[in-house]
């Protein structure tokens, strides 16, 4: 797509590394953490100077199949390494960079000592060695990115409030850099920027860089667990949970959004490309099991039959998993079928989720709490996430769903 070394006329090369030109020049001005070497400088003049082209070349009817264009060049030399994959005409600016302010290393504290939240209030929950964490979308919506150093791996934990989607990366592949809000918007979910010089632009839900000197590298997920923070908190009554001690003045008892997020509210901020696909409601909310460009996804609607649990044996690209739904919860969760020992069989027995190999009784998060197994966990479908339908069907345009066939 919009490579470097790809032939094509100069206004496409522009175009093409104008998004990452903005970032830059705005990440100039208001971010003084950044310092730069000669080598940089050149770089973000060169790029400032391509951003005064941005008035007149957007008006150029530019698509991907344009960035892909075999046209003659005119002999210019684009800037080295600020490649988009994608058309800049679906980059949208919502706000200033950092202008939504991500958090480092934010404090944290005992379940007992956190009144901000509601029991039906979700949480995005994880276990990293002997640390286990809820992060809340009260706080989320306000930040969107909270990067843990103490951990091990150093990770990102990331949410769009647009499209519902919560996603983790390890930070290793960019030496641990930490990311930031790029206040840019791509199909309706949020682009994050890395805090390198010169920074890259990654797409959230295709966990891809889409611009600059990264473009087209992927990040390695790490397994999150979205559920009420009831539900979390009786998994794990001694997990520590985000402060609302951030340093900035945010009410985090609010969902700023709430209407926005209405399951049949068929509203986007953003203009899209194409039609929304109609199959689900638009911001129901989906476990989705990527594939490529496809995937499996399980509407939270669907799965919900009255029962407190549901066990669905299915497989994604000929790979045996196991999906656990909690309705008490309000969490869904994918785990791969074979351990290390053999391959399970869950079924819901008494009000409870059992293997028919031990007995042994499982939770939503991959535990067995009691039976021969107690204390043993199913390894997660890291890649698995839950979004709003209209985003995941977006993100993956060739995704089934499944279908309740009891």
């Amino acid at each position: 797509m919009c490579n470097p070394g790809t032939s094509r006329s100069a206004p496409v090369r522009r175009i093409c590394a104008v998004t990452t030109s903005t970032l830059s020049a705005r990440k100039m001005r208001t971010d003084s953490r950044v310092t730069l070497d000669g080598a940089s400088v050149m770089w973000y003049r060169t790029m400032t100077s391509l951003l005064r082209l941005l008035v007149l070349l957007a008006a150029l009817p530019l698509s991907l199949a344009a960035c892909d264009s075999d046209a003659d060049g005119d002999g210019g030399q684009e800037p080295e390494n600020t490649g988009c994959i994608i058309s800049t005409r679906l980059l949208h600016e919502s706000v200033a960079i950092d202008a939504i302010p991500a958090l480092t290393d934010p404090e944290l504290v005992g379940a007992e000592e956190v009144d901000y939240l509601t029991d039906d209030a979700l949480v995005l929950g994880f276990r990293l060695g002997d640390l286990t964490v809820a992060v809340p979308h009260n706080l989320l919506n306000w930040h969107e990115v909270i990067n843990f150093n103490q951990t091990n791996p150093r990770v990102a934990i990331t949410f769009c409030p647009l499209t519902g989607s919560g996603l983790a990366f390890d930070r290793a592949a960019i030496g641990d850099a930490e990311f930031g809000v790029s206040g840019l918007i791509f199909l309706n979910n949020n682009v994050l920027y890395d805090r390198r010089s010169p920074p890259s632009l990654w797409s959230q839900m295709s966990t891809k860089a889409i611009c600059g000197q990264a473009s087209r590298m992927t990040l390695r997920p790490v397994a999150l667990l979205e559920m009420t923070w009831a539900g979390w908190r009786s998994l794990y009554p001694d997990t520590r949970v985000l402060s609302t001690n951030t340093g900035f003045d945010r009410n985090y008892r609010i969902d700023p959004i709430a209407e926005y997020k209405e399951v049949d509210n068929a509203r986007l901020l953003f203009p899209m490309p194409g039609p929304i696909d109609t199959r689900r409601p638009p911001k129901e909310r989906v476990l989705g099991i990527p594939d490529g460009l496809g995937g499996l996804a399980f509407p939270f609607l669907a799965l919900d039959n009255g029962e407190p649990f549901r066990v669905i044996h299915t497989a994604v690209a000929e790979q045996p998993l196991v999906v656990f739904f909690d309705r008490t919860r309000n969490a869904a969760a994918a785990y791969h079928l074979i351990d290390e020992h053999a391959q399970r069989t869950f079924e819901v027995r008494d009000g409870q989720v059992v293997d028919a190999e031990t007995e042994s009784v499982w939770q939503v998060d991959g535990r067995a709490t009691s039976g021969p197994l107690e204390g043993s966990r199913l390894a997660p479908i890291d890649e698995a996430y839950v979004s709003f339908w209209f985003a995941w069907a977006v993100f993956q345009p060739e995704t089934e769903i499944w279908i309740d066939e009891s």
